[in-house]
């Protein structure tokens, strides 16, 4: 069970983390995308980077948490005006659907460390 747990969380971080990152380059659906990514590194520091300190130097969270920031920062600004477009969802701002996207990414996070579907030293360590 703990290697196909692994592995699913694997795919979908890897999934997040391409199309995610693709969507911000484009303009698509840039809340959305900026609310799973941000998700996904706060499981990144939770389960893997945390244990080393801050320091990225020691394989730390202080680069998560700057891609965090950064994230935030696009998150709550909105797409801007050269975005591609499909930024309107369900008719909600982007701001909304940012919040939206990040809370649910919390719960997703919150759910997968308190029902044990992440194995974290299982992970592979330096």
């Amino acid at each position: 069970m703990a290697g196909s747990a692994a592995r699913l969380w694997a795919w979908i971080s890897a999934l997040v983390e391409t199309f995610g990152g693709l969507a911000l380059v484009l303009g698509l659906v840039t809340p959305l995308a900026a609310g799973l990514l941000v998700a996904n590194l706060m499981m990144a520091i939770i389960t893997v980077h945390r244990r080393n300190g801050f320091w990225s130097a020691n394989r730390g969270f202080e680069f998560p948490l700057t891609l965090i920031g950064g994230l935030l920062a696009i998150g709550l600004a909105g797409p801007g005006d050269y975005a591609v477009g499909l930024n309107a969802i369900a008719g909600l701002s982007p701001f909304v659907l940012f919040v939206a996207t990040l809370a649910l990414g919390v719960v997703g996070v919150l759910i997968a460390l308190f029902t044990g579907l992440t194995h974290p030293e299982k992970r592979m360590v330096s």
